[in-house]
């Protein structure tokens, strides 16, 4: 009988969600408390550059702190229009090797800069992805809907399928609320919420696929 041939239907393990925050330095470079008050499973550290402030001191020991605490650790830059993006990406990359991060994805952080320093543009991101795969290191781009306007509201990135962290304050902890915009249908993370409960300056939280 054919029926009794047939195998077994394997179940489908649900994608998993992995609780995150993502820490610059308006975080301390001990992460330990934050942590364990938000019983985070990754930390997405700013690399920070060579001509950056803070030293990169500051991003190695909180690499180090996630990791003495047993949890993932990501990784983002930020974008800034005067600075090479190739070089920048470069930077980043290497901070990243000399802490052996392993970067499944390098998050570029695409956002109005506090310094008044411009907004990457098209060609400054694009440079900046094709360096990423010169280097073996696929990029994605950390940016709001409200952010992309200003970009021309581009589908460029989101048509070629480059990964999306989305900055949308609303919401809760899930990836089935993402709104789409920039030719983005899915976002591969979500930054949701802004939470003071524990420092003054807040600590973004956000949900990522594992």
């Amino acid at each position: 009988d054919s029926e009794h041939n047939k195998k077994p239907v394997e179940p489908v393990e649900p994608a998993k969600l992995l609780r995150a925050a993502d820490v610059s330095s308006y975080q301390p470079r001990d992460l330990t408390e934050i942590i364990q008050f938000y019983s985070l499973d990754l930390l997405v550290v700013r690399l920070y550059l060579p001509w950056e402030a803070p030293p990169q001191e500051h991003s190695i020991q909180q690499i180090e702190s996630v990791r003495a605490n047993g949890k993932k650790v990501g990784a983002y830059l930020w974008g800034y229009r005067s600075s090479d993006p190739r070089r920048s990406v470069r930077e980043a990359i290497a901070l990243a090797v000399s802490c052996n991060v392993q970067l499944p994805i390098l998050w570029l952080d695409v956002e109005p800069s506090p310094e008044g320093d411009e907004l990457p543009d098209a060609t400054w991101i694009r440079a900046a992805i094709d360096e990423g795969q010169n280097q073996g290191v696929r990029i994605g781009i950390y940016t709001g809907a409200w952010v992309w306007p200003m970009l021309g509201n581009t589908t460029e990135f989101g048509d070629m399928g480059v990964p999306l962290w989305a900055a949308q304050h609303f919401g809760g902890p899930t990836l089935d609320d993402f709104k789409p915009f920039g030719g983005w249908t899915k976002a591969v993370g979500k930054q949701y919420l802004v939470d003071k409960t524990l420092l003054p300056n807040g600590v973004d939280l956000d949900v990522f696929w594992a």
